[in-house]
This record gives structure tokens, C-alpha cells and sequence, in this order.
């Protein structure tokens, strides 16, 4: 049975039990999510409710207790987005899109009793139109300013953490450095008190041998002196002389 023909079948019981009027409920959705436009009721065994679109009232769905039958649209524009609730009569539109806004309008026949409601429904998208949207005219230094001042806390302390860690590098970097030099140093130092103590032993060892090598001419020369009648002043000029030699040839 055609949806149109259901309920122009009952229009002139609901004019004459005179239920028209002027209030309509607003109800706001966003595009592609699902809305459902409730009774407020609970559907009895023999109750009516008639869904109606725009200003035309455009049947869109019907339950009809009485012959426990459920009528949708078949029109395009709502093919596979209507569902009833078969237990208060909610209309349930899903994937809701902007052709989809308007005005429904609820007819319900309760126990000899008709009561109706209406609902606006506006369909709102996710993102404003292009048209509506305006770039604000700044000059660059404002925008520069804007840009710095629009950092993200987590960007800020990007920011601070690489700036920290370079600074430590550095501190690191002239500790190094400096141990390196302080070392070279040290190195010098040692290298050259050391130099200083081997020609020390040397000079050392020199004089030890030349007072060495007097003591054993000395006893020479005296000998020698008693036998030939050499001078005691002119045997000690020969051996310092030849332990000199000797010293230096050593």
C-alpha cells in the first residue's frame, strides 16, 4: 500500500480531531553522523504514527498498529538512511547529510487520540565553506611575532632541551681541551726536570771519577816522586791533567 495513500486515507481524521499546531522542535547534527527524532511514546498494539517531510508533508515513514505493518521511503533521497524504532516509533536517520535539513513533522493516533509534533533539522558540515573563510592581513613582522608567540609548549621545550644539551657539549668540549694542554704541560715540566737530574748525575759522576783518579795518581806520582825526585807541585798539575783526559775520554 503507497505511503501517500496511507495517510491521506487518515489526513481528514486528524483535521477534524483539530491537533494542528504552531511549535516546532530545533535539532542540530553534523554531516555523515546519525540523529534520531523521538515520539516521546510508546507504541500500543493499535497505534498510527506517520512521519512526514517538508512542507509538502512528503510521507517519509508509517507504522500502522493495526495492520502491523511498516512503510519507509523508496525516494532517493532518503534510500538506506530511515530506520523506525517498532517500540516508540523514533524515526532514525543515519549518514545524515544537508539534503536531509528541513522541517518532519510527526502525526500519532494513540487510542482514538491524535497528537503531533514538528522538528527543524539542520544539517551542519565539518568545516566552514570556503567562501566564508578570510585571511587576516598582517605584516610580516606581526606575523613573525604571531608565529614565535603560537609555539606549542612541546615545541618550546624542543627548543630548550637542544639548547641545554649544546651548551653542555660545550662545557664538555673546553674540559677536555683543557685537561689535554694541562697534560702537555705537565709532560714538559717532567721531560725537562728530568734532563736536569741526568746532567746533575753527570756532573756528579764526572767529579766523583776526576777525585777518584787523583786519589790513585796521587799515590802514584808520590811514589814516583820518591824515586826520581819529582816536585810535589808539579805531580799534582800531571794528574789532574790526565784524570781530566781520562774523565772526558770516558
Amino acid at each position: 500500500m503507497d505511503l501517500c495513500f496511507i495517510f491521506l486515507a487518515y489526513l481528514p481524521y486528524f483535521i477534524a480531531k483539530g491537533v494542528f499546531g504552531d511549535d516546532v522542535k530545533s535539532v542540530s547534527v553534523m554531516e555523515g553522523d546519525s540523529v534520531t527524532l523521538h515520539t516521546d511514546v510508546v507504541k500500543q498494539r493499535d497505534d498510527l504514527i506517520v512521519w512526514s517531510y517538508g512542507s509538502e508533508n512528503t510521507v517519509v515513514a508509517i507504522i500502522n498498529g493495526k495492520d502491523i505493518s511498516t512503510k519507509l521511503s523508496e525516494d532517493e533521497k532518503f534510500k538506506d538512511t530511515l530506520k523506525l524504532n517498532h517500540q516508540t516509533g523514533d524515526l532514525i536517520i543515519s549518514d545524515v547529510r544537508s539534503q536531509h535539513s528541513g522541517l518532519y513533522t510527526l502525526r500519532i493516533r494513540i487510542n482514538n487520540k491524535v497528537s503531533y509534533k514538528k522538528f527543524n533539522l539542520t544539517v551542519s558540515s565539518h568545516f566552514p565553506p570556503l567562501n566564508h573563510i578570510t585571511k587576516p592581513t598582517q605584516d610580516p613582522e606581526n606575523t613573525k611575532l604571531n608565529n614565535k608567540s603560537s609555539k606549542s609548549p612541546d615545541q618550546r621545550l624542543s627548543v630548550i632541551t637542544a639548547v641545554s644539551c649544546t651548551a653542555v657539549v660545550c662545557v664538555i668540549i673546553i674540559i677536555i681541551i683543557s685537561i689535554i694542554i694541562y697534560i702537555k704541560k705537565r709532560k714538559a715540566v717532567l721531560v725537562k726536570s728530568s734532563e736536569s737530574k741526568n746532567h746533575l748525575n753527570d756532573e756528579i759522576i764526572s767529579i766523583s771519577s776526576i777525585s777518584t783518579c787523583e786519589d790513585e795518581e796521587s799515590s802514584k806520582c808520590l811514589m814516583k816522586n820518591n824515586n826520581t825526585g819529582l816536585k810535589q807541585d808539579q805531580c799534582e798539575d800531571d794528574l789532574t791533567s790526565s784524570c781530566l783526559i781520562k774523565v772526558m775520554h770516558f
